[in-house]
């Protein structure tokens, strides 16, 4: 899909515009404090005072800030899942995959716009506020799978903590997007059925290629950030500008800043494909382990008809979805760990 290339610059726009309108309301909200001249050794130093009724409106302020700020991300990794989930669901014709439709960024903000947009506001509320409980809790508990070490069996005693934290905190994550996006179901009810679906033994391998993008996601936005530090000053010379301010790293810093944030949309497109393409994978497979589950129970008797011209196989009239090279790739990840498995028992 062509366009999806252009939704990057949509979602670094959205950040640009709410950033600008709450950093420009934020500093009317601070020009109502009171003024403070107090003397100094250098001359006289201005502070502001507030009182506490202005202290609970900029923390309200600030809290609605990251919120924003974080549906803009929420929306915007919607709309990638809803577009590579539709390009998956597309099945194979003669070994090509045909949409037909275009303009699917736009499509896929309307789908937004007109059906999940409380959905992204409940899921960027939780995600934004959980994030930091996730990685803290989420990294005790992932040393607690080890138990060569003290450490581990301490946190893995505390079965209370590991149980609250993949119950109340695990599951908020970009996967319930994904769930949103397919089945368009509310937000905490897409959360545990993606949880329930990648923590399935039979989809280890997708969840582990899933986490391998975490690799090139780190890489791609140091790379644009320390592209942005160490050309923005360049740039300015080149322009016939110049800083001449007290901190020498002011200007790298802020275009470091700066390259986090365009390095983020970016990356963003490039993790939610994945991520979206492998989850409707282990989706696929979940739904073709029922079908043949439920194939076996209720298998026909075999007919006369049958013994002397044989049945008809249905399973090869199912639509292919998943591309060759994500089969070949996760069946040979699939054997390396069998083989891995068996040389371990040796």
């Amino acid at each position: 899909e062509p366009t999806l290339f252009t939704e990057p610059f949509l979602a670094l726009m959205g950040k640009a515009a709410c950033f600008a309108l709450f950093g420009t309301m934020f500093m009317l909200l601070l020009s109502t404090g009171k003024v403070d001249l107090v003397g100094h050794y250098g001359g006289v130093k201005r502070g502001l005072e507030f009182s506490p009724e202005q202290w609970v409106y900029l923390g309200f302020f600030v809290f609605f800030f990251f919120w924003a700020m974080e549906m803009n991300t929420a929306a915007s990794t919607y709309v990638i899942a809803w577009i590579a989930q539709h390009w998956y669901l597309t099945p194979f014709v003669d070994g090509v995959k045909d949409s037909g439709r275009g303009c699917m960024v736009v499509g896929g903000y309307f789908n937004l716009f007109r059906y999940h947009l409380g959905t992204i506001a409940l899921g960027a509320l939780i995600v934004s506020y959980t994030a930091l409980a996730r990685l803290v809790i989420g990294f005790f508990v992932r040393l607690a799978e080890g138990k060569d070490n003290p450490v581990a069996r301490l946190i893995a005693s505390c079965i209370c903590c590991v149980t609250c934290y993949e119950r109340y905190l695990e599951p908020f994550d970009a996967n319930a997007y994904i769930e949103v996006a397919i089945t368009s179901s509310p937000f905490l009810a897409s959360a545990g059925q993606a949880q329930k679906l990648l923590n399935d033994g039979t989809n280890s391998m997708v969840k582990s290629l899933n986490g391998t993008q975490l690799i090139f996601q780190v890489m791609g936005r140091l790379l644009v950030a320390l592209s942005c530090m160490y050309s923005v000053r360049p740039s300015l010379k080149f322009l016939g500008l110049a800083y001449h301010g007290e901190s020498p790293l002011f200007v790298p810093g802020f275009g470091g800043v700066l390259g986090v944030l365009i390095g983020d949309c970016f990356m963003n497109v490039f993790d939610m494909v994945g991520d979206t393409i492998l989850y409707c994978f282990a989706l696929e497979a979940e739904r073709r382990a029922v079908v043949d589950q439920a194939r076996i129970e209720h298998e026909p008797e075999l007919t006369w008809w049958g013994y002397l011209f044989g049945t008809e196989d249905s399973e090869d009239d199912e639509p292919d979805y998943a591309p060759p090279k994500l089969k070949a790739l996760l069946q040979q990840r699939t054997e390396d760990a069998l083989l891995q498995s068996l040389g371990a028992e040796r």
